[in-house]
Protein backbone atom coordinates (compact mmCIF):
# COMPACT_ATOMS: atom_id res chain seq x y z
CA UNK A 1 0.00 0.00 0.00
CA UNK A 2 2.73 2.60 0.51
CA UNK A 3 4.15 1.64 -2.57
CA UNK A 4 0.93 2.37 -4.12
CA UNK A 5 0.11 5.64 -2.30
CA UNK A 6 3.52 7.00 -3.67
CA UNK A 7 2.96 6.17 -6.81
CA UNK A 8 -0.43 7.58 -7.21
CA UNK A 9 0.88 11.17 -5.60
CA UNK A 10 3.58 10.56 -7.92
CA UNK A 11 1.56 10.48 -10.94
CA UNK A 12 3.11 7.43 -12.04
CA UNK A 13 -0.17 4.66 -12.89
CA UNK A 14 -0.84 4.16 -16.04
CA UNK A 15 -4.53 4.40 -17.73
CA UNK A 16 -5.04 0.17 -17.60
CA UNK A 17 -3.92 0.49 -14.09
CA UNK A 18 -6.21 3.09 -12.91
CA UNK A 19 -9.20 0.90 -14.70
CA UNK A 20 -8.42 -1.86 -12.79
CA UNK A 21 -10.39 -3.09 -10.33
CA UNK A 22 -7.78 -4.67 -8.67
CA UNK A 23 -5.65 -3.98 -5.68
CA UNK A 24 -4.11 -0.99 -7.68
CA UNK A 25 -7.57 0.57 -7.97
CA UNK A 26 -8.45 -0.39 -4.10
CA UNK A 27 -5.74 1.79 -4.21
CA UNK A 28 -6.76 4.36 -5.60
CA UNK A 29 -10.25 4.89 -4.17
CA UNK A 30 -8.90 4.30 -0.52
CA UNK A 31 -6.62 7.40 -1.13
CA UNK A 32 -8.98 9.11 -3.37
CA UNK A 33 -11.22 8.68 0.23
CA UNK A 34 -8.17 10.14 2.14
CA UNK A 35 -7.54 12.80 0.32
CA UNK A 36 -11.85 13.65 0.14
CA UNK A 37 -10.81 13.93 3.90
CA UNK A 38 -7.92 16.27 3.91
CA UNK A 39 -9.87 18.63 1.21
CA UNK A 40 -13.20 18.92 4.15
CA UNK A 41 -10.75 19.47 6.87
CA UNK A 42 -9.18 21.88 5.12
CA UNK A 43 -12.32 23.95 4.38
CA UNK A 44 -13.55 23.64 7.76
CA UNK A 45 -10.03 25.41 9.09
CA UNK A 46 -10.70 27.71 6.82
CA UNK A 47 -14.49 28.78 7.53
CA UNK A 48 -13.11 29.13 11.30
CA UNK A 49 -10.17 31.49 10.44
CA UNK A 50 -12.19 33.72 8.32
CA UNK A 51 -14.79 33.49 11.38
CA UNK A 52 -12.04 34.46 14.03
CA UNK A 53 -10.80 38.50 13.65
CA UNK A 54 -7.38 38.92 12.80
CA UNK A 55 -5.09 40.87 14.84
CA UNK A 56 -4.97 44.92 14.06
CA UNK A 57 -3.02 46.12 12.05
CA UNK A 58 -2.30 49.18 14.78
CA UNK A 59 -3.29 49.02 17.93
CA UNK A 60 -5.83 51.43 17.91
CA UNK A 61 -7.53 49.42 15.01
CA UNK A 62 -10.84 47.42 15.93
CA UNK A 63 -9.78 43.68 16.43
CA UNK A 64 -12.91 43.07 13.66
CA UNK A 65 -13.63 45.78 11.62
CA UNK A 66 -17.30 46.79 11.40
CA UNK A 67 -19.70 49.09 12.38
CA UNK A 68 -19.66 50.78 15.95
CA UNK A 69 -22.93 52.82 17.19
CA UNK A 70 -23.19 55.35 19.80
CA UNK A 71 -26.31 56.03 21.61
CA UNK A 72 -26.55 59.24 24.06
CA UNK A 73 -29.57 60.44 25.38
CA UNK A 74 -30.89 63.00 27.58
CA UNK A 75 -33.19 66.29 27.82
CA UNK A 76 -32.53 69.54 24.79
CA UNK A 77 -31.45 72.33 27.10
CA UNK A 78 -32.74 75.09 24.40
CA UNK A 79 -33.85 75.04 20.93
CA UNK A 80 -36.29 76.00 18.08
CA UNK A 81 -37.61 73.80 15.25
CA UNK A 82 -38.33 75.49 11.92
CA UNK A 83 -37.15 78.99 13.07
CA UNK A 84 -33.52 80.65 11.73
CA UNK A 85 -30.36 80.15 13.80
CA UNK A 86 -29.12 83.19 12.73
CA UNK A 87 -29.14 85.67 9.33
CA UNK A 88 -27.23 83.15 7.66
CA UNK A 89 -29.91 80.73 7.50
CA UNK A 90 -32.96 79.71 6.20
CA UNK A 91 -36.58 79.81 8.10
CA UNK A 92 -38.15 76.60 7.34
CA UNK A 93 -40.21 73.64 8.63
CA UNK A 94 -38.65 72.36 11.28
CA UNK A 95 -37.98 68.46 11.94
CA UNK A 96 -38.99 67.73 14.76
CA UNK A 97 -42.91 68.98 15.19
CA UNK A 98 -44.84 72.44 14.85
CA UNK A 99 -42.99 74.76 13.13
CA UNK A 100 -41.31 77.59 15.61
CA UNK A 101 -42.11 75.96 18.88
CA UNK A 102 -39.31 75.77 21.56
CA UNK A 103 -37.75 71.89 22.23
CA UNK A 104 -36.66 72.79 25.53
CA UNK A 105 -37.00 69.86 28.24
CA UNK A 106 -37.89 67.74 25.09
CA UNK A 107 -36.61 64.09 25.40
CA UNK A 108 -33.69 63.34 22.32
CA UNK A 109 -31.51 60.55 21.51
CA UNK A 110 -28.55 61.09 19.47
CA UNK A 111 -27.56 57.81 17.20
CA UNK A 112 -23.83 57.79 15.44
CA UNK A 113 -22.97 55.21 13.14
CA UNK A 114 -19.20 54.76 12.33
CA UNK A 115 -17.66 52.54 9.60
CA UNK A 116 -14.02 51.54 10.65
CA UNK A 117 -13.71 50.26 6.86
CA UNK A 118 -13.92 54.08 5.73
CA UNK A 119 -11.94 56.91 6.62
CA UNK A 120 -8.70 57.45 8.38
CA UNK A 121 -7.45 56.25 11.91
CA UNK A 122 -5.30 57.19 14.43
CA UNK A 123 -3.72 56.99 18.67
CA UNK A 124 -1.35 58.48 20.53
CA UNK A 125 0.85 57.07 22.96
CA UNK A 126 2.45 58.14 26.62
CA UNK A 127 6.17 57.53 27.40
CA UNK A 128 5.28 54.48 29.23
CA UNK A 129 4.03 53.10 25.51
CA UNK A 130 0.36 53.56 26.98
CA UNK A 131 -2.19 54.63 24.61
CA UNK A 132 -4.25 57.46 25.83
CA UNK A 133 -6.17 58.76 22.86
CA UNK A 134 -7.25 57.17 19.64
CA UNK A 135 -9.61 58.27 16.80
CA UNK A 136 -11.57 58.13 12.94
CA UNK A 137 -11.72 60.24 11.15
CA UNK A 138 -12.72 61.20 7.60
CA UNK A 139 -10.62 61.12 4.80
CA UNK A 140 -11.87 62.56 1.50
CA UNK A 141 -13.86 61.42 -0.35
CA UNK A 142 -14.32 58.60 2.54
CA UNK A 143 -16.04 59.54 5.93
CA UNK A 144 -16.89 56.70 8.36
CA UNK A 145 -19.79 58.27 10.23
CA UNK A 146 -23.60 59.37 10.10
CA UNK A 147 -25.83 60.21 12.90
CA UNK A 148 -29.84 60.60 13.49
CA UNK A 149 -31.08 62.68 15.94
CA UNK A 150 -34.65 62.40 17.35
CA UNK A 151 -36.66 64.70 18.92
CA UNK A 152 -39.78 64.11 20.82
CA UNK A 153 -41.54 62.41 17.71
CA UNK A 154 -39.60 63.67 14.70
CA UNK A 155 -35.86 62.66 13.22
CA UNK A 156 -33.06 63.85 11.63
CA UNK A 157 -30.39 62.50 9.13
CA UNK A 158 -27.01 63.56 8.93
CA UNK A 159 -24.63 61.49 6.68
CA UNK A 160 -27.70 59.44 5.66
CA UNK A 161 -27.80 60.58 1.84
CA UNK A 162 -30.81 62.69 2.12
CA UNK A 163 -31.34 66.41 0.95
CA UNK A 164 -29.02 66.06 -1.97
CA UNK A 165 -25.69 65.56 0.90
CA UNK A 166 -22.56 66.09 -1.86
CA UNK A 167 -19.86 66.38 1.26
CA UNK A 168 -19.66 64.45 4.96
CA UNK A 169 -17.20 64.78 7.55
CA UNK A 170 -17.29 63.10 11.05
CA UNK A 171 -14.89 61.83 13.58
CA UNK A 172 -14.70 60.36 16.61
CA UNK A 173 -12.36 59.98 19.43
CA UNK A 174 -11.40 58.74 22.92
CA UNK A 175 -9.19 60.15 25.82
CA UNK A 176 -8.23 58.20 29.17
CA UNK A 177 -5.93 59.83 32.13
CA UNK A 178 -2.56 58.64 31.69
CA UNK A 179 -0.24 60.75 33.95
CA UNK A 180 0.91 63.51 32.76
CA UNK A 181 -0.19 62.66 29.15
CA UNK A 182 -3.60 63.68 29.61
CA UNK A 183 -6.15 65.07 32.26
CA UNK A 184 -9.30 63.86 32.15
CA UNK A 185 -11.76 61.02 30.61
CA UNK A 186 -13.68 62.59 27.33
CA UNK A 187 -14.76 61.26 23.81
CA UNK A 188 -15.72 63.53 21.04
CA UNK A 189 -18.10 62.58 18.20
CA UNK A 190 -18.95 64.68 15.30
CA UNK A 191 -20.82 65.01 11.73
CA UNK A 192 -20.96 67.41 9.07
CA UNK A 193 -22.82 67.83 5.84
CA UNK A 194 -23.06 70.08 3.03
CA UNK A 195 -25.89 69.48 0.11
CA UNK A 196 -26.66 69.89 -3.41
CA UNK A 197 -28.13 69.70 -6.54
CA UNK A 198 -31.46 70.89 -5.87
CA UNK A 199 -30.65 71.59 -2.45
CA UNK A 200 -28.27 74.23 -0.57
CA UNK A 201 -27.19 74.91 3.05
CA UNK A 202 -25.24 72.81 6.14
CA UNK A 203 -26.30 71.22 9.00
CA UNK A 204 -24.25 69.46 11.73
CA UNK A 205 -24.22 67.59 15.39
CA UNK A 206 -21.22 67.62 17.70
CA UNK A 207 -20.95 66.00 21.03
CA UNK A 208 -18.17 66.07 23.75
CA UNK A 209 -19.05 63.55 26.05
CA UNK A 210 -17.59 63.96 29.94
CA UNK A 211 -18.05 61.17 32.72
CA UNK A 212 -20.17 62.12 35.68
CA UNK A 213 -17.75 63.73 38.32
CA UNK A 214 -15.23 64.78 35.86
CA UNK A 215 -12.47 64.96 35.69
CA UNK A 216 -12.55 62.30 38.61
CA UNK A 217 -15.37 60.08 36.63
CA UNK A 218 -14.28 57.57 33.68
CA UNK A 219 -16.34 56.50 30.68
CA UNK A 220 -13.81 53.77 30.28
CA UNK A 221 -10.17 52.48 30.97
CA UNK A 222 -10.01 51.77 27.33
CA UNK A 223 -8.22 54.28 24.87
CA UNK A 224 -10.26 53.06 21.70
CA UNK A 225 -12.24 55.40 20.28
CA UNK A 226 -14.57 51.84 19.50
CA UNK A 227 -14.25 50.19 22.64
CA UNK A 228 -17.26 48.93 24.40
CA UNK A 229 -19.10 51.11 26.61
CA UNK A 230 -22.14 49.23 28.35
CA UNK A 231 -24.10 49.54 30.31
CA UNK A 232 -24.81 52.85 29.92
CA UNK A 233 -22.67 55.44 31.73
CA UNK A 234 -23.68 58.47 33.31
CA UNK A 235 -22.76 61.53 32.02
CA UNK A 236 -21.45 65.14 33.18
CA UNK A 237 -24.76 67.44 33.28
CA UNK A 238 -23.07 70.35 34.90
CA UNK A 239 -20.18 71.22 32.58
CA UNK A 240 -20.98 73.32 29.82
CA UNK A 241 -18.29 72.35 27.22
CA UNK A 242 -20.21 69.27 26.94
CA UNK A 243 -23.87 69.94 25.80
CA UNK A 244 -24.26 68.62 22.29
CA UNK A 245 -24.54 71.15 19.45
CA UNK A 246 -26.72 70.91 16.31
CA UNK A 247 -27.70 72.95 13.45
CA UNK A 248 -29.73 71.79 10.46
CA UNK A 249 -30.06 74.30 7.90
CA UNK A 250 -31.52 72.89 4.49
CA UNK A 251 -33.02 74.75 1.75
CA UNK A 252 -35.08 73.40 -0.73
CA UNK A 253 -34.39 74.99 -4.22
CA UNK A 254 -37.82 73.74 -6.23
CA UNK A 255 -39.87 73.87 -2.92
CA UNK A 256 -38.93 76.16 0.20
CA UNK A 257 -41.65 74.83 2.01
CA UNK A 258 -39.85 71.54 1.81
CA UNK A 259 -36.83 73.45 3.67
CA UNK A 260 -35.87 71.98 6.82
CA UNK A 261 -34.29 74.10 9.75
CA UNK A 262 -33.80 74.32 13.67
CA UNK A 263 -30.97 74.60 16.12
CA UNK A 264 -30.24 73.86 19.43
CA UNK A 265 -28.37 72.91 22.50
CA UNK A 266 -28.66 69.49 23.99
CA UNK A 267 -27.90 67.84 27.70
CA UNK A 268 -26.46 64.39 27.58
CA UNK A 269 -27.27 62.51 30.23
CA UNK A 270 -26.25 58.71 28.96
CA UNK A 271 -23.79 56.99 26.56
CA UNK A 272 -23.68 53.23 25.39
CA UNK A 273 -21.38 52.60 23.06
CA UNK A 274 -21.38 49.09 21.22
Amino acid sequence: MGDCTIRLLQGRFTPYELSKSGSWGVCVKRVSFLAKIFSLLISAAAVALAAACPEPVLSWYPPCPGTYTVTIAGHVKSGINGAAAHGAFLAGQGPFGEPGASLATQPFTLVYIFDDSMGIESGSFCHDGSMYYSAIKDAPPSSPGKAMLTIGGGSFPFGYGSYGEIKISSYADRFVPRSSCSSGSKADFGVTVSYGNNYAGASYVYATALPALWPEGSLSSSADWWGTISPAVDLDQAASAQHISFVINVMDKDQPSGSRTASGFLTQESLVVQ
